[in-house]
């Protein structure tokens, strides 16, 4: 059988002939035959797109089994961009547009988004900032165990082996289409989709699951009483998941046999926003919203899930990278995901309020508080690299590791999402909550006992960093935020960590190259700042150490000068400045 590549190659000879052909018959003075040879030559070209397209989306499946797996949020972006622009034409989106954007309304702004890490948990970062009582975590991460009990005995192995029977295997990559209205013959030798031979197989263990296969009939988003969102009223989702009060619980997409699964998920996110925002409307607490969405191409599946900021803005967070049905462990990862879904959807929905009038829905729709939260806009982001994505993603994973780490996650403050817009990059923004109002402040405490405190925190939590394995590289005393517990004790949070970096990485960003040289101040040997003028991470003990000095460096400096007044203020730009004069003075002292 030919291969794509070898198609492809064997159309640009045919085409390029062709051209030549035409090119004869015009210097001929044949017009007529000129122009029937081009007709056959776009109809050439034509195929070779599509057999290009085809050969990309095979490099993507391909990448997605064998690469690091990184969800891209641009590509959700361009994906929501078609139904955002719908909503904004559509009569309530004109109706109500000033009130979007006044509120940071989606529609302007871009969808909420962790999936820069696909592990991070944006509900499980905030346990004394006013947190939620329920985190994906606790959803979706329940052992074998946990699940028997609320499934009444039924467990991860029995749903894998169900779900084992349901794939789809096509070695060529041939397209496998999504739906029967135009299915191909596999390599199998049997007509294929993954509606009906997939999605509609998984329903029968996973009777939550309601496929609009057979019948699109009361399937739109409008009939579930889901008409408010990023989706229009009129999509219809592959299958609903629901609860036994056939409330509208998540979303499950599919996609053709070549498409991955993050082309469902983008579907799935919009859709799934349109029932979170339902979920609020009939009274369902903000942190109680949780609304999964599942992707599959009949053999790689990925798992999400929609929750929401105060007041109304959706947050999709990744749950999972993409899990091959085919490798053995991850089909049991996926079959204890689907029981974790199973449970979430056979629990009643809790509505703490009356149903709130439906006019009312739109002044709160697809917008967050910025009172609750605080916006980091990337004009202030120091970029690691000269991308903003890998720049991101690098601070997730950077978040990741200190949200791992128990004792480092008490002095840190994490971010709930990346909210992002499409054309402005200088507009996309991180979202974290808003410290001030739980009583946080930069500054040293006015009290003695508390500095005290402070000090003692302060190097508590550099020393958890630095085991953690991550050096923050930016500390100064307006990156560190404190609230009183009482005249002797005080709270710290650590913010601004968009320079740190891994102690055990070999490679330094060039961005953070050039700071680190711009503070060259605090390099206190010449084999450490040559390593750095590099681009490279010191090696061995010594050479550790002093990279951890551009944080410890900063409990020298508190340490002889604690009663500094001048250290007591809240006014940011006078604490800078005074604790880089004192920071450069001990250093020149030393």
């Amino acid at each position: 059988m030919m291969n794509v590549q070898e198609e492809i190659d064997k159309l640009t000879v045919r085409i390029d002939d062709i051209q030549r052909q035409i090119d004869q018959e015009e210097q001929g003075g044949s017009e007529a035959k000129a122009n029937s040879l081009r007709g056959v030559q776009v109809a050439l070209i034509n195929k070779q797109t599509a057999l290009i397209n085809k050969q990309a989306h095979q490099i993507k499946i391909l990448s997605l089994l064998h690469s690091e797996q990184v969800f891209d949020t641009h590509a959700l972006s361009d994906a929501l961009s078609s139904s955002t622009e719908n909503f904004k034409k559509s009569k309530l989106g004109e109706a109500y547009a000033s009130d979007f954007k006044a509120s940071r309304g989606l529609p302007f702004s871009g969808f909420g988004l962790t999936s820069h890490c696909p592990f991070f948990d944006p509900t499980d970062i905030d346990s004394d900032l006013g947190g939620r009582t329920t985190t994906l975590h606790s959803f979706f991460n329940k052992t074998v165990g946990e699940i028997s009990t609320a499934l009444a005995g039924e467990n991860p192995n029995s749903i894998a082996a169900k779900l084992k029977q349901t794939i789809i295997v096509y070695n060529d990559l041939s397209k496998v289409a999504e739906t029967s209205i135009s299915v191909k013959t596999s390599c199998l030798g049997r007509n294929l989709s993954i509606q009906n031979h997939h999605l509609d197989m998984i329903m029968a263990f996973v009777p939550q699951l309601q496929s609009t296969t057979l019948s699109k009939a009361g399937g739109k988003l409008m009939d579930k009483n889901c008409s408010i969102g990023i989706a229009s009223e009129g999509s219809i989702p592959d299958g609903y998941l629901k609860d036994s009060e056939m409330n509208v619980r998540g979303v499950f997409e599919v996609t053709n046999g070549t498409d991955a699964p993050a082309e469902g998920i983008r579907q799935g996110a919009s859709s799934a926003s349109n029932v979170a925002l339902c979920q609020l409307q009939h009274g369902v607490k903000v942190d109680d919203v949780v609304v999964p969405v599942i992707s599959s191409n009949g053999y790689l599946m990925q798992f999400a899930a929609v929750v929401m900021l105060k007041p109304s803005f959706p947050m999709l967070v990744m749950l999972s990278p993409v899990l091959d049905l085919t490798d053995d462990t991850m089909l049991l990862e996926s079959a204890r995901l689907l029981c974790c879904v199973k449970i979430l959807a056979s629990r009643p929905l809790i509505f703490h309020r009356k149903q709130v009038i439906l006019a009312e829905i739109p002044r709160l729709t697809l917008a967050y508080s910025t009172r609750e939260y605080h916006e980091k806009h990337m004009v202030d982001f120091f970029a690691s690299t000269g991308s903003i994505q890998t720049s991101l993603f690098h601070f997730f994973k950077v978040m990741t590791r200190l949200h791992r780490d128990t004792e480092s996650k008490l002095y840190t403050v994490f971010p709930y999402c990346v909210r992002e817009f499409k054309d402005d990059v200088h507009e996309t923004a991180l979202l974290f909550p808003n410290l001030s109002i739980y009583n946080y402040r930069i500054g040293l405490p006015k009290l003695r006992a508390q500095r005290e405190s402070f000090l003692k925190h302060c190097k508590q939590a550099i020393s958890c960093f630095h085991q953690a394995g991550v050096v923050h590289l930016d500390l100064y005393l307006s990156n560190i935020m404190w609230r009183e517990i009482s005249d002797v004790e005080v709270q710290l949070k650590f913010i601004d960590w968009d320079s740190a970096i891994f102690i055990n990485k070999c490679h330094i960003p060039e961005t953070i190259q050039e700071r680190l040289q711009g503070r060259r101040t605090t390099v206190r040997n010449k084999s450490l700042d040559m390593d750095i003028k590099k681009g490279l991470l010191p090696k061995g003990p010594s050479a550790e150490a002093q990279l951890k000095y551009f944080d410890v460096s900063l409990i020298h400096v508190l340490e002889a000068n604690l009663d500094d007044e001048s250290f007591q203020t809240s006014e940011k730009h006078i604490l800078d400045t005074s604790c880089v004069k004192k920071q450069e003075e001990f250093i020149r002292c030393d």
